[in-house]
């Protein structure tokens, strides 16, 4: 599908591709040099769900390419035990893992390797193998050797994204296997309006701030709307999709300019 669109033409800053995605993270506790840990935490993100689409400049118009999806193993055995909430696992693969966090009894970042008793360990290294043998996220699984295709695709694109998250997950990947890192063409961040949203909607939280704005939507957003994938929320490539509609509607072009 190609679109005509202000807009994109507008978050392009001048580039023929732009590239949306979303992760979600194992937290890792491993003690390690040059890397993001939050403050005041003892823990890094690296991706363990990242999705997301493209779209590539085709003469006056911007084609949408395919949506994807790619599951990562950790890098560390030293992980927070990863839970259903943030994981885009079938029915089944979330039940046993609300068993386990129920059955561990404690804040789920908190529970990981270093910080439990042999027995919990066994319960965190039981719900890693639960998590990674669901099977959509063993269809998508791929080796940390694909994040090199994926990072020379970042490197000549205009990335959105919310946050600096997802850029600071991928820097500590590449650097923990090694990987050469090189800044993308320019960056989209649309938490640069999260005051804007928090004054219209009274949150900055990606759903809730796509919510609100859907019935505000102009004919151009809609239709790009219309072909784009959506499905639950934390589901990396429905979050991307939010996070796009969320740059489009805050761009200078939009109708409404709040």
């Amino acid at each position: 599908m190609i679109f005509t669109s202000q807009k994109l033409d507008f978050l392009s800053h001048g580039q023929e591709t732009i590239l949306v995605f979303d992760c979600e993270f194992w937290h890792i506790f491993d003690k390690q040099s040059d890397v993001h840990y939050l403050p005041e935490k003892e823990y890094f993100f690296v991706p363990r769900e990242l999705g997301g689409f493209m779209f590539t400049k085709t003469g006056s118009g911007w084609k949408l390419n395919n949506e994807f999806f790619v599951t990562l193993s950790s890098p560390s055995d030293d992980v927070s035990l990863p839970i259903s909430q943030f994981a885009t696992v079938g029915i089944e693969t979330a039940g046993y893992l609300d068993q386990i966090k129920d059955e561990i009894g404690m804040h789920w970042v908190d529970a990981h390797r270093s910080a439990l008793d042999t027995d919990k360990q066994k319960l965190i290294k039981k719900a890693i193998k639960l998590y990674e043998s669901d099977p959509f996220i063993k269809k998508h699984h791929e080796p940390h050797s694909w994040i090199k295709k994926f990072m020379k695709i970042y490197a000549e694109s205009v990335i959105i994204v919310k946050g600096s998250g997802d850029i600071e997950a991928l820097k500590d990947l590449c650097h923990l296997k090694g990987y050469e890192y090189k800044n993308p063409k320019h960056i989209v961040d649309i938490a640069n309006w999260n005051q804007k949203s928090k004054k219209l909607c009274g949150s900055a939280q990606l759903e809730r701030t796509f919510n609100c704005i859907k019935r505000y939507l102009d004919k151009e957003i809609s239709e790009i709307l219309d072909h784009l994938p959506l499905g639950d929320a934390h589901n990396p490539v429905m979050d991307a999709t939010m996070t796009l509609v969320v740059a489009m509607y805050s761009t200078p072009s939009s109708r409404n300019k709040t």
